[in-house]
């Protein structure tokens, strides 16, 4: 059995954690050699963008986490670097469901190092989107963006559209919080 550590400011949800780990039985096949692994769970239960930072920048980034969290946090953190080994769960995943889904995803984990083997961990963004996001995320206005890339406005606002949409993300905030997370900025 992993060793878990459960993070999170809400006592309420990290007890109710505790309690269906403590039911349910985690039955992995281990090989004789191999390490068990650690899991961590964070719980993002606040409705703020800045607090997905904490686990952003968590001591140990390699650990495979399960985070529960908003949908909009789940938005910034899919699709980044650190996605692979992040299983993640809404906050309002029913009891029945994730006693189904936490063996299903951890067992994965260990046979394929990651919780989601079909998704691709990579984002593409064009070199001009990434200029252009990284200008945005420095506070520039797009009208200064296109002065400062000798691009007109409306191509400076088709980047930014298209930058949003590959990144998953549907609001300025969560694309400046994305922009951060994956050190563009």
């Amino acid at each position: 059995m992993p060793t878990i550590n459960i993070y999170g400011v809400d006592s309420f949800f990290k007890h109710g954690i505790e309690s269906i780990l403590a039911d349910i039985q985690l039955r992995i096949p281990f090989e004789q050699k191999q390490v068990i692994p650690q899991i961590d769970i964070w719980i993002i239960s606040q409705k703020c963008l800045t607090d997905v930072l904490p686990f952003v920048n968590r001591p140990t980034p390699r650990v495979p986490s399960i985070v529960f969290c908003s949908e909009r946090c789940q938005r910034l953190l899919q699709g980044t670097p650190i996605d692979w080994t992040v299983c993640l769960f809404g906050l309002d995943i029913s009891i029945a469901r994730f006693k189904k889904e936490l063996p299903k995803k951890i067992a994965i984990l260990l046979l394929t190092g990651r919780f989601d083997i079909h998704r691709n961990p990579q984002l593409h963004l064009s070199t001009m989107e990434i200029e252009t996001v990284r200008h945005l995320s420095m506070g520039y206005s797009p009208h200064r963006v296109a002065q400062l890339t000798h691009k007109s406005v409306k191509t400076i606002s088709t980047h930014k559209r298209n930058s949003m949409k590959r990144l998953g993300v549907s609001s300025n905030q969560e694309l400046m919080m994305k922009v951060k997370i994956l050190g563009l900025h």
